[in-house]
């Protein structure tokens, strides 16, 4: 089979459709009789077929209407057989029509077929055009002349009929669209009356419902009367019974209502309400009354003042807008409390408050003087013991040196204690958070006390944690010392812990023991001064009791939460809260507080001028001593005065100053080694050794570019201080010459120095 056969066969379908479609038009168009297919309202809805011998188009508005389309001579005939096809529900067929088409006279007969579509009712018209009448072949027979004029005449009888007739159809025509429009109007007005019906019923409906419902807010208004009625009654006795002075105003200051205690400070009656409140007469001085009434009606908020009446009772008035439903303002409420009890009570807690102001103050003084007083002799005592430590020879010797040791080492514990409270309060204590390994805090912790450990044949535990933080390391070491301690000091038996617990950004250092524990009664008190369990014989090695307090202070500055748990027999554990750091800042070299950068160095052996101030001659004696065998050069003064005149004279050009605080003669150590600093023109260093603890003295020097020492200090420690100060400082300057960068470095070495090892 070659391509143009199989291309015929895969067409040939088409081309069937193609010819089936052609040959029905075809059919249609030659046999098919004109039709129209239209509605219940005579309205066409589809044309086939040529209709022009039949239908026209009217003139006037364009109209869908078949009778109003159709011609002469079809109307009347088309109308019977629509009207037949309606009634008998069934094809009905009229036949002797006629019209004219090509100057020809066609009969015609007209069917109408009822057609039922997708529930509507149709209508399909069909024009038919009948066969020609055929004669029956006879020669049509000549009409006798005397019947023309008859025929004539029939045939205008015939004509004239015709005309009446078609006029009498077109009557009934019209008569029967007036009386379709009648009916339609009366329809529409039978479906208006229906509505106007439904709407009657609807409103009677809705009358009937606004009636139970008035009803019903009837009753809800007697109940919300009665409520009112009660509730002012309620509030009228409340008025009443209360021993607050309450005075109710209208805006123009006339009197509304007021309460029975108002006529303890007003001379009112009944009678009074509408009299101007000017009218009476107030038993308190109140001269800001009217001024403010006046603010608060002009829109600025309640006044409120304490006044005082002449009998010397104390009250708070206070006036307030007497506020509308509308949120308007129609007058003012004034209200009168007695505070006489509360002022009195407050008068004397603020003498109280001053008397323990005072008390502390006086406490502090005496805590101050008293430190002073004893730190004076312990320093003595302390360079003595340095000296005999170095001259002391043999076994016997070296054990009385060293109870010596730790003898003044607890004294100057409990010393020390008192002027790590007094820096706190004085405030001179600053935080300097950095981020650092929380491991070598730990390893400094287990290397210091471990020994601590082994005297009280205990065991000292401390895990490692790889983790940064973020802190004061000289801060957060002194706290950790205190816990661990405290920890040593009142477990007998058994261990103690340290170790990490991570939670969120928080790192929690937690100090565990099993020592006799703290019951719960006194966990509160655990932190307040001087407050001891267990040392009811005042035992100096558990000091003063002013650890935890210490602790307890350095965590506020610091922003650490403290925790404690305890069991009583079992152990106790002591936990810091420290933020965590995410990386290692750029100061993580940070190091323990004695190797800071700025730090004192270790002594080289350099040998320098030294003058020494200090009014106590054994203190004095003993420093000249202790410097002397040093190898500097020492000259020492009694006073600022004395010392400033040695310079002037050229007795002395010193390297270093050494100096007390107070000294006599109204010359502090800091007046003095200013003057002299001015006077040598060289920032020459300066270490103030004091054993002043006072808030004032501590602001004092924290202020000045010097090192502080707190008395007692070691005659070591000084002498390293000495020589790492010796070190870092240049020879001194020639006159006249500018400041080099030593007074900076000297000033570093004093903020970051720590007052003892």
């Amino acid at each position: 089979m070659n391509l143009s056969t199989r291309s015929a066969q895969a067409s040939s379908p088409s081309r069937q459709t193609t010819l089936a479609e052609l040959c029905r038009r075809l059919i249609l168009e030659t046999y098919a009789p004109a039709a129209v297919l239209i509605n219940r309202n005579y309205e066409c809805l589809y044309y086939l077929g040529s209709t022009d011998a039949y239908l026209r188009l009217a003139p006037g508005q364009p109209t869908h209407d078949l009778l109003s389309m159709a011609r002469e001579g079809v109307r009347t005939k088309l109308r019977a057989a629509i009207q037949r096809a309606t009634q008998e529900k069934t094809r009905v067929v009229v036949e002797g029509g006629r019209t004219h088409r090509d100057g020809k006279a066609v009969a015609f007969s007209i069917a109408v077929h009822p057609v039922l579509s997708q529930g509507e009712e149709l209508l399909l018209v069909c024009f038919l055009d009948s066969p020609a009448v055929v004669s029956s072949g006879r020669p049509d027979r000549p009409m006798p002349e005397r019947e023309l004029p008859r025929v004539a005449e029939l045939e205008q009888e015939l004509e004239s009929t015709r005309t009446e007739l078609e006029s009498a159809i077109r009557n009934l025509e019209l008569s029967s669209e007036e009386q379709k429009a009648v009916n339609e109007e009366a329809l529409s007005v039978n479906e208006e009356f229906q509505s106007t019906n439904e709407e009657l019923l609807a409103s009677k409906e809705e009358l009937q419902s606004l009636n139970e419902e008035l009803t019903a807010l009837n009753g809800q208004l007697q109940e919300t009367l009665e409520r009112q009625r009660t509730t002012s009654s309620d509030l009228q006795n409340v008025l009443y019974s209360t021993d607050v002075a309450t005075l109710f105003l209208d805006t123009q200051l006339k009197i509304r209502f007021f309460t029975p205690a108002t006529r303890s400070l007003f001379a009112v009656i009944p009678s009074d309400v509408g009299r101007p409140l000017s009218d009476l007469n107030s038993l308190a001085a109140d001269g800001t009354l009217m001024p403010d009434i006046q603010a608060v009606l002009a829109g600025s908020a309640a006044q409120e003042r304490e006044i005082e009446a002449r009998t010397g009772a104390w009250y708070v008035r206070r006036i307030l807008p007497y506020r509308t439903e509308g949120d308007g303002v129609d007058g003012v409420v004034i209200t009168f409390v007695d505070i006489t009890e509360r002022r009195r009570a407050g008068d004397a807690l603020e003498a109280a408050r001053r008397d323990a102001e005072l008390a502390n103050n006086a406490k502090s003084r005496f805590l101050a003087a008293a430190s002073h007083d004893l730190r004076q002799p312990l320093q003595a005592l302390v360079l003595l013991q340095g000296l005999l430590a170095k001259a002391a020879e043999g076994e016997k010797a070296e054990r009385l040196v060293k109870r010596l040791d730790e003898t003044i080492n607890a004294m100057s514990g409990m010393l020390n204690a008192l002027l790590d409270i007094n820096q706190i309060e004085a405030g001179t204590i600053r935080a300097d958070v950095v981020s650092f390994p929380i491991n070598d805090l730990l390893d400094r912790m287990r290397e210091e006390l471990t020994y601590h450990a082994r005297a009280k044949k205990l065991t000292l535990r401390v895990i490692p944690c790889h983790l940064s933080v973020e802190n004061d390391q000289r801060l957060l070491e002194q706290m950790l010392r205190n816990f661990i301690s405290n920890a040593l000091k009142y477990t007998p038996r058994g261990s103690v812990l340290v170790g990490c617990r991570r939670h969120g950004p928080w790192l929690r250092i937690e100090v565990w023991d099993t020592g006799i524990g703290i019951p719960d009664t006194e966990l509160r008190a655990l932190f307040e001064e001087y407050h001891q369990l267990h040392n009811a014989a005042r035992e100096r090695n558990l000091g003063l009791r002013l650890g935890l307090s210490i602790v307890q202070r350095l965590g506020l500055l610091l922003d650490h939460p403290i925790r404690v748990r305890s069991r009583p027999g079992h152990g106790s554990v002591f936990s810091i809260d420290v933020k965590i750091s995410h990386g290692v800042s750029a100061r993580q070299d940070v190091a323990p507080p004695g190797d800071r950068p700025g730090r004192i160095t270790e002594p080289t052996g350099q040998k320098a001028s030294i003058l020494v101030i200090e009014d106590d001659p054994d203190v004095r004696s003993l420093l000249e001593l202790l410097l002397a065998g040093e190898g500097h050069v020492v000259t020492a003064a009694a006073d600022g005065v004395g010392a400033l005149d040695m310079v002037e004279r050229g007795a002395i050009r010193p390297d270093l100053i050494l100096t007390d605080y107070n000294l006599p003669n109204g010359m502090t150590g800091l007046d003095a080694a200013a003057r002299l600093r001015a006077r040598l023109r060289s920032p020459v260093p300066v270490v103030i050794v004091t054993g002043d603890i006072s808030t004032a003295a501590l602001c004092d020097i924290a202020t000045h570019d010097c090192v502080q020492l707190n008395k007692p200090v070691k005659a070591d420690e000084l002498a390293r201080i000495i020589q790492g100060l010796l070190s870092d400082h240049p020879a001194p300057m020639a006159a006249g010459a500018p400041p080099s960068a030593g007074e900076a470095r000297g000033s570093r070495a004093a903020g970051h120095l720590h007052r003892r090892r």
